[in-house]
């Protein structure tokens, strides 16, 4: 895919911002051969501009993140880092991969290894993971992973860079929990205004939740 792709994010989506005391978040990037290294710099920037929006505190939002060509690899577990700047430091220097589109092999990851108890994810609050990809997976067992993660209670967003002859919308729908989960996007032109919105619009996918008052009845 050219240089000029895009990863315009009009998302309504799921990202849980200030609205939310606390939530395990796990970005899952794609960063195959047809990304390229330009768009890769772009998608980190874009990944560091929501951290930078999200109420990360060791008590309130965890962020981990996953990152997949040929294989998937951890960069970092939820509660690695519960500052906002030592997770923007490391997401800016996450190595681009190259290879092929392995999805499959980074739910899997994901579900298994990051959105586990002995990792960091807590029993108490909201699973969310946010897949970022620009093509079909190679592997034909992707969305047999994503419905193992959706019935382990992960709530799947999915971001499709790219255009009908790239992306596999099919695909795409299976990965997400449910189908208007999925966003489909071309371009990088409006980034910051558009994580900016995002962040207005999504406390409409998670409800807050509060401990009743212990003098009610």
């Amino acid at each position: 895919m050219s240089s000029a792709l895009v990863l315009h994010c009009y998302v309504k989506l799921l990202l849980i911002s200030v609205c939310s005391t606390k939530s395990d978040i796990v970005f899952v990037l794609d960063s195959s051969g047809s990304i390229g290294f330009d768009n890769w710099l772009l998608i980190l920037d874009f990944v560091s501009s929501m951290i930078d929006r999200l109420n990360v505190a060791s008590d309130k939002i965890h962020v981990g993140l996953v990152v997949f060509s040929n294989n998937a690899a951890v960069e970092f577990y939820l509660g690695d880092y519960t500052r906002k700047s030592e997770l923007m430091d490391i997401v800016a220097n996450i190595d681009y991969q190259d290879g092929v589109t392995n999805t499959a092999s980074a739910l899997r990851m994901m579900r298994e290894d990051v959105f586990s108890g002995g990792y960091g994810d807590r029993e108490d609050v909201p699973d969310v993971a946010i897949v970022v990809t620009d093509g079909a997976s190679t592997e034909e067992d992707t969305i047999d992973e994503a419905r193992l993660a959706h019935a382990q209670g992960i709530t799947v967003l999915a971001l499709g860079i790219g255009d009908a002859t790239t992306l596999n919308l099919e695909e795409l729908e299976g990965i997400a929990s449910r189908s208007e989960l999925v966003t489909l996007t071309d371009n990088f032109l409006t980034l910051d205004g558009i994580v900016n919105e995002m962040i207005d619009e999504v406390c409409v996918e998670i409800p807050v939740t509060t401990e009743p008052d212990p003098g009610e009845s």
